[in-house]
This record gives structure tokens, sequence and C-alpha cells, in this order.
């Protein structure tokens, strides 16, 4: 991040490097769009302003797979949705010879306990693609009827690479975690005020440059 202290991503500030196969919940979503509204298009002739006003319906049937869950109340949950995705066409039946030299965790939380986050990522993947439908196409629209929903739910068990870590700078820890299949990491980084001073300082000169290089042009325009 731009606001990272100098020095901070360090060997040295490693504290603790855990490679981690988590329990995941891997659901199989089919839902169905049903939504009615009216969409407006804006265009101009000189000054004024033209608007034309359209009804739209969008039906059609959805189908996620692989929609990974954690299924372990102990991870962080936007954690584990912040390296997504995993490469899922990687998958193998289970074999205890790939767990050597990594930690393994089960579950604690059934498909049933995760029904409602399972239920809500396939709301959000249907406004999506709604929205997306409609981009481009409308200036503005309005929703006025959406009888959407989700059908069904499968889930499938898995276990997935994960790597946690844990930084320690200056007498405080900050952790995050790392994608095992793809490197991408999440987590949260310290804010360096010195860089934000410097950042300041940087935007006053510039600011003062350009006041001098104005109140110039206007003396020499006032004194012309």
């Amino acid at each position: 991040g731009k606001w990272t202290p100098f020095g901070f991503v360090s060997k040295k500030n490693v504290a603790k490097m855990t490679g981690l196969y988590v329990p995941f919940w891997l659901f199989d979503i089919k839902a169905t769009i049903d939504a009615q509204g009216t969409g407006d298009k804006v265009s101009y002739s000189g000054s004024d302003q033209i608007t034309e006003t359209f009804e739209f319906e969008r039906k059609a049937n959805l189908r996620w797979s692989h929609v990974p869950l954690d299924g372990e109340t102990r991870v962080d949950d936007a954690l584990m949705e912040a390296i997504e995705p995993f490469d899922f066409k990687g998958l193998i039946p289970y074999d205890y010879r790939y767990l050597p030299g990594f930690y393994a965790d089960r579950y604690d939380q059934s498909p049933q306990d995760l029904a409602a986050r399972a239920t809500k990522r396939g709301m959000e993947g249907i406004d999506k693609a709604i929205k997306d439908s409609l981009k481009g196409k409308y200036d503005r629209y309005r929703i006025k009827k959406n009888m959407s929903k989700i059908n069904s739910m499968d889930a499938y068990y898995a276990l997935l690479p994960v790597w946690f870590l844990s930084y320690k700078y200056r007498n405080k820890f900050y952790y995050f975690t790392m994608n095992g299949q793809t490197g991408e990491v999440a987590g949260t980084v310290p804010v360096s005020p010195v860089k934000k001073m410097m950042f300041f300082f940087i935007v006053l000169a510039i600011l003062a440059v350009i006041t001098r290089f104005v109140l110039g042009i206007i003396m020499r325009g006032f004194w012309g």
C-alpha cells in the first residue's frame, strides 16, 4: 500500500507463517432472474434535454458453481473472500499424502449454518447480473418489480490451501492471509505518518508553485 511504512515488508518482520488447509463448503447455486422496471435515455438538442422512458423486463436462469464459504468459525470470513478466486480445476480427491508439512482443520459449520451467507452471495450475483444487463443501455433506471429468487443450493466439502502470516512491526502484530494457489494477499497494514507528511508537503509545494504562477499572470496583466 502507498501508506505502508518504509521497511514494513521485510523478512525480519515475519513472526510466523503457517500453511493451512482450510475447510470450505463449495456451493452450487441455481437462481432465476425475474425483474421489471423503467429506464431513461437522455439526449440533448441544443440547450434542451430530452428524456425518453422505456419499460424493460429481465428474465434468465443463472448458475454459479463452487462458491466457496469457509466452514470454520475462527477463520475471518472477509479475509477468505478477499483472497478469492481459487482454481477449482485443480481439485482432486482427498489424499492424506498432501497434508504432511501443513495443518488441516475440520469444519465446525455445516452447509445449513452457511445457508444465509450462501443466499446472500447468490442474491448479490443476481443484482449484479441485472445491473450489468442494463449498463450502457439506459442512463438511469428503476426496478419496479423484482421476483428474482434462489431456486436451489448444493454444497460439497473441500480443503483449500491458505497461508497465514503474522507480521510484528514496532511491537504490534498484523495478520494476513494468502491464497495458496494464486498468491493473492489480504490483510490490514499500518499507516506511515512519515509518508502522509511527505505527501502533504509535496502537495503544498505544488499548490504554492501553481498559486505563484497564477498570481504572476494576474499581476502582469494588472500592470500592463
